[in-house]
């Protein structure tokens, strides 16, 4: 997953090979106590979302050694020893949280903090793939990324990943297979109508469809894609931006919210490359779409 082998309680990318070197071990425990957890008043802190109210803070307890606190509902120890490049999370579910909820929080939230404490580029995006090319649909939650994703499937692309992408800008620019389904809302079923499995639901009440993975554990990104909402009846049609708001746009919609680690200037640095060297497109997308095949295929020749 996001080119790390992850041994895990519950199932997140591609299937690993026998013999692959761990880069990313998880383990799960319930009933933490609130008395229980790490005092953090005076811990410095990597990132913050905040919604009204604390939603998650990540921590910094000590060299190589972090605390990703999910308010109400569980405590993320994550620490990295650096002399095997390897990370150990450790998932301590509160007494009266729905540790269910723990393999949405890992796959999406964690896995791209320790992507960005590695020093990797992450892209708050959903990744589709075609003939070896890669198109990143990248947008703050309810942009409608999935949504979109999910029909470029249904158009004839296949699944690179939901939320999070992996990208390297060493050489030419690459992106990495990471979850392998899509978490949409229940207001998008009538969109992608049959290829959402109405008895599968993610622990947070999302639909879950798994079309047809990629093939391949890295590939070409050809193309970056915002979508904007439009009023119905709307063209479904693409604009490139320039190289500066590219930059800005993608700034604005960051898969971890405040970064303030070490690694944020490599990051941004990352970011200002990926811009220049890879098409970053805004894709009007009209309210209300209605399912049919001439939607899926026209979503794809846009796309591809």
């Amino acid at each position: 997953m996001h080119g790390l082998s992850v041994v895990s309680p519950f199932a997140l990318g591609a299937p690993g090979l026998p013999g692959d070197t761990v880069d990313v071990t998880i383990t799960v425990t319930s009933g933490l106590a609130r008395s229980a957890q790490f005092e953090v008043s005076s811990t410095p802190v990597i990132a913050n979302l905040d919604l009204g109210e604390p939603f998650a803070t990540l921590y910094e307890l000590g060299p190589q050694t972090f605390l990703y606190r999910f308010f109400g509902f569980a405590d993320v120890l994550i620490s990295h020893d650096a002399l095997v490049d390897h990370t150990t999370v450790e998932c301590q579910v509160l007494t009266s949280a729905d540790a269910d909820l723990v393999p949405v929080m890992v796959s999406g939230t964690v896995m791209a903090a320790i992507c960005q404490l590695r020093g990797h580029l992450v892209l708050h995006a959903s990744g589709v793939e075609h003939n070896g090319h890669a198109v990143a649909l990248v947008g703050e939650s309810g942009a409608g990324k999935s949504t979109l994703a999910a029909m470029a499937c249904i158009g004839g692309a296949r699944l690179v990943t939901d939320d999070v992408l992996r990208v390297d800008v060493e050489g030419s620019v690459r992106c990495f297979r990471g979850a392998r389904a899509l978490r949409l809302r229940p207001g998008t079923r009538a969109l992608v109508g049959a290829s959402a499995d109405s008895q599968a639901k993610a622990a947070d009440g999302r639909v879950l469809m798994t079309p047809a993975p990629t093939s391949m554990d890295i590939m070409a990104l050809t193309a970056i894609v915002m979508p904007q909402l439009q009023e119905a009846g709307a063209t479904l049609s693409k604009r490139l931006l320039d190289p500066k708001a590219a930059v800005l746009g993608l700034l604005a919609v960051p898969r971890i919210h405040g970064w303030k680690h070490h690694t944020s200037g490599r990051l941004f640095d990352q970011l200002v490359d990926l811009a220049s060297r890879v098409p970053v497109f805004s894709l009007d997308v009209p309210r209300g779409l209605s399912p049919g095949d001439a939607i899926f295929s026209e979503l794809h020749a846009v796309l591809f």
